[in-house]
């Protein structure tokens, strides 16, 4: 089941707040706060030529958008675990 597209800027709504989502030359994934005005999620360029860590760094930044307050350690792994679930049921980047 690859995603039809390859990755590039967008805007896109978590939980009802519209988010910049951009690929850009930071050093590590980042996400502001939800109360921001112009709030953006800031992915990494490099990461677009790793498909595994780009969908892993994605949930990530989104469950962060989602819900700020959670811990630091349940985000990352439930990123981990959501990426993981994807990954083995085939869940890909295409070149198209």
């Amino acid at each position: 089941m690859p995603l039809t597209k390859q990755p590039h800027d967008q805007y896109v709504t978590i939980m009802g707040k519209r988010w910049h989502l951009r690929y850009c030359q930071v050093i590590e994934p980042d996400c502001d706060r939800p109360d921001l005005p112009r709030k953006q999620i800031r992915i990494p360029m490099r990461l677009q030529r790793t498909p595994k860590k780009l969908m892993d760094y994605l949930i990530h930044e989104a469950l962060h958008a989602a819900d700020w307050n959670q811990a630091e350690y349940w985000t990352h792994h439930t990123a981990q675990d959501i990426t993981n679930l994807l990954w083995a049921q085939g869940f890909r980047l295409s070149k198209e």
